[in-house]
């Protein structure tokens, strides 16, 4: 699946269809976005609530999405018929911009830095601007935990799977893409290598295995 991403040129991230009284907002969403940095701002509650919305849409949980952030070269976001520039709809210099605008809105802004779009933009940035070398370069256990444990996927094995081609070549290894095999099995054999070959000490244990053992008992 990365290799496919990484041939790509324009990915379209896909919203659904908005509500009918919303088309026109999402719009003005767009036009705020493009105007920001360019001439002063003025934003009203509803449309940083649409923004709120658009970054808090369910797509963004979606397990295999990482992939399409990650490695996409350009990626436009398609809600109903507007389009919507990822790197500009996620862009947290912009949102700073209209909360010191717009005082009414400041509430909504530490919610939005949260959610699921924002942390994505935040891992494309920080593995740089080369799709073809990305890599998270971490332990694939750890970076189940920070990036895919909170991801909604209803074939778990996916949230390891969707993330194995970016973690040590130690740990892909010893999680083949077998998709018949029991996802219990995988995770205790993840959970074993990394005890085995990364070594952590104090909190990031007890994180290790608190995220473990709930995540197993949903598989």
């Amino acid at each position: 699946m990365d290799e496919i991403y990484k041939a790509s040129y324009h990915v379209i991230a896909w919203l659904g269809q908005p509500g009918g009284w919303e088309i026109e907002l999402v719009e003005r969403v767009k036009e705020l976005l493009l105007a920001s940095g360019k001439t002063t701002v003025e934003c009203s509650l509803e449309e940083v609530q649409m923004l709120a919305k658009i970054c808090g849409n369910g797509y963004w949980t979606r397990t295999w999405v990482i992939q399409e952030v990650i490695l996409a070269q350009k990626i436009t976001v398609l809600y109903g018929t507007t389009q919507l520039s990822f790197d500009s709809l996620t862009d947290g210099a912009k949102w700073k911009e209209f909360r010191d605008k717009n005082f009414v809105t400041k509430k909504y802004f530490e919610g939005m830095l949260a959610s699921n779009a924002i942390r994505l933009r935040q891992l494309r940035d920080k593995l740089g601007s080369d799709r073809n070398s990305r890599m998270l370069e971490m332990p694939l256990l750890l970076a189940w935990i920070e990036h895919g444990a909170q991801s909604e996927c209803c074939i778990k094995t996916d949230e390891i799977f969707a993330l194995r081609s970016f973690a040590k070549k130690c740990c892909r290894d010893v999680t083949p893409v077998k998709y018949q095999q029991d996802g219990r099995k995988l995770f205790i054999a993840l959970t074993k290598h990394h005890f085995a070959e990364h070594r952590f000490e104090g909190e990031e244990w007890l994180l290790i295995c608190v995220e473990v053992e709930f995540h197993a008992k949903l598989l």
